[in-house]
């Protein structure tokens, strides 16, 4: 983490990390396949993104009103998100499906979140391809390769294809992720393996966690060091039930508290 330019919390970059060390034994270039899930239908929110394609609004709706009304239970998140699709809220429903903390929001984050979306200009059917990829995706596997350096080339992203994507590829009906490119990818491959369901790459944080002896040391001095600084204002469980129920977002506590800290180290 001090060797970040600035803080990434996707855990998925320490595998990205490995694996490029492992290639660059042999090799100086590799490619990778950014792009393919957010031009080409990759994630089940791609669907419903196309679907709610339309003028955004940054104000805060009746049904987001709801939702910081309502006192946490178990299947809050999932009711209420499927009540953002069914009213056509893009980005309500994005943040609720993309942030780990979100049983942390508070209001003012939110309307922030959703003015820096607004101000972006771009359509529900694009936001992936230009909040995630852009800020996540990218900046992992740049980091992962450089470290190493190992030249990273993402053929996907090829302005070509791109264009072909965003204009002649139309709404697949069909429901299956990424289907053109497997229905390319089906001459060459079993289809047992195009057709697989669909893997993450990050950690399997459950074992990660318990396995480290740094999270459960890092985790308390992360969240006293930002509470101090005014950056987390808002209450969170003990350090037994973050590391338990909330991992992810334990992670991202404890990747800023290191970004932070180097900071203060360089300064």
């Amino acid at each position: 983490m001090q060797e970040m330019d600035d803080p990434l919390a996707d855990n998925s970059l320490l595998p990205t990390h490995f694996i490029a060390k492992k290639a660059r034994e042999h090799v100086t270039v590799v490619l990778s396949g950014e792009g393919g899930d957010e031009f080409f239908y990759g994630y089940p929110r791609s669907f419903i993104l196309n679907r709610m394609n339309g003028k955004l609004d940054a104000r805060l709706g009746i049904s987001e009103r709801l939702y910081f009304a309502l006192p946490p239970f178990r299947a809050k998140n999932k009711l209420v998100e499927e009540l953002f699709i069914l009213l056509r809220g893009p980005i309500a429903f994005y943040l609720l499906t993309m942030t780990p903390a979100r049983d942390f929001l508070t209001q003012s984050a939110w309307l922030l979140a959703k003015h820096e979306i607004v101000g972006q200009h771009i359509s529900p059917a694009s936001f992936d391809a230009e909040l995630y990829l852009d800020n996540d995706l990218l900046r992992k596997t740049d980091m992962a390769t450089a470290r190493v350096s190992l030249e990273g080339r993402m053929p996907l992203l090829d302005k070509d294809i791109v264009a072909a994507a965003q204009g002649s590829v139309g709404l697949p009906s069909s429901g299956i992720l990424k289907p053109y490119l497997k229905k390319v990818l089906s001459h060459y491959l079993p289809p047992e393996l195009v057709y697989r369901g669909k893997m993450g790459f990050g950690l399997k944080l459950a074992t990660f966690f318990r396995q480290s002896p740094h999270i459960a040391r890092d985790l308390p001095k992360a969240v006293s060091y930002l509470k101090e600084r005014g950056l987390l204002d808002v209450a969170v469980p003990s350090t037994a039930v973050l590391m338990e129920r909330y991992m992810q977002y334990s992670w991202q506590l404890i990747v800023l508290y290191r970004a932070l800290r180097t900071v203060e180290g360089i300064l």
